[in-house]
């Protein structure tokens, strides 16, 4: 049985593993930017781009999405081989596109954070170590903090059945993005200084704008469940924790009402992997 289907996988390679070499980078780059083109109120233009094009867009962004979510739990052997799927200069070339769609953008960010950053080695893996110190890093986190302006002015009241997957956005990439980066990599002194001249004023930004989120969130209850609020409480944290804020950004999140208690801090602690 193991071996017809392993018969049939190998058959059908072509049609389940898209555009993840390293001789597919443009292709796979312009095929999105196509997508993104033609796509109109959900759908695609089909004056734009075929029907049969879209499909593997789409496909692709799954696939990759889904080979992120095999990385997560911190095993080396399973980084190890996503790793060898998509380098971080894949990630950033579609990062960093403006002409790629958030939509195709969110696997690749999912990547980012699972296969390099949320890992057992990152913090010594020498690719990454030094990843505060690349502009192309600042850049992917300025472009998913205006991202998350733009959600935080859309009517989170009804987002879930309108947009569900900007939902899927902040809490499954980009708040956990934040939390690994300022939390594992970003270290002040001066060689990020030099590298990243404006990085406090960007930080101190990142800061405001998930705040912002978070008492837009508090104002409306429906809009996502205990564990998301508690994702979104713990990477403010960790901010705080490092001393990343200011002493106006610290009283204004202390200005709040405590929507956890103590008993609870465990569980939105624990709804992360093991740091």
């Amino acid at each position: 049985m193991f071996d017809g289907n392993e018969s049939l996988a190998m058959q059908n390679r072509e049609k389940t593993i898209l555009l993840t070499s390293k001789a597919e980078s443009a292709a796979r780059c312009e095929l999105m930017m196509k997508a993104t083109a033609a796509k109109k109120d959900g759908k695609p233009d089909l004056s734009l781009i075929s029907q049969a094009e879209y499909d593997r867009a789409m496909y692709h962004q799954f696939q990759t999405r889904t080979i992120a979510t095999c990385a997560e739990g911190e095993n080396k052997f399973i980084e190890s081989m996503c790793q060898n799927i998509y380098s971080l200069d894949d990630l950033f070339e579609v990062l960093e596109n403006p002409k790629i769609a958030f939509e195709f953008k969110r696997p690749y960010l999912r990547f980012l954070l699972w296969v390099y950053l949320a890992t057992s080695s990152g913090a010594s893996n020498p690719e990454v170590t030094d990843i505060a110190l690349e502009k192309r890093t600042w850049n992917v986190a300025v472009d998913i903090r205006e991202r998350v302006i733009e959600i935080g002015k859309k009517d989170l009241a009804t987002m879930a059945v309108v947009s569900p997957m900007d939902i899927v956005y902040l809490f499954e990439a980009a708040v956990p993005f934040f939390t690994y980066f300022f939390q594992r990599y970003y270290n002040r002194g001066p060689e990020l200084d030099a590298a990243i001249s404006d990085h406090a004023t960007l930080t101190s930004g990142i800061f405001d704008v998930l705040l912002d989120l978070y008492e837009k969130m508090r104002k409306i209850p429906s809009f996502t469940g205990p564990k998301q609020r508690a994702r979104l409480n713990f990477c403010l944290q960790t901010f705080i924790s490092r001393n990343l804020v200011t002493d106006a950004q610290l009283e204004k999140y202390q200005g709040k009402p405590r929507v956890f208690s103590s008993a609870f801090s465990s569980l939105f602690i624990s709804c992360l992997p093991p740091l």
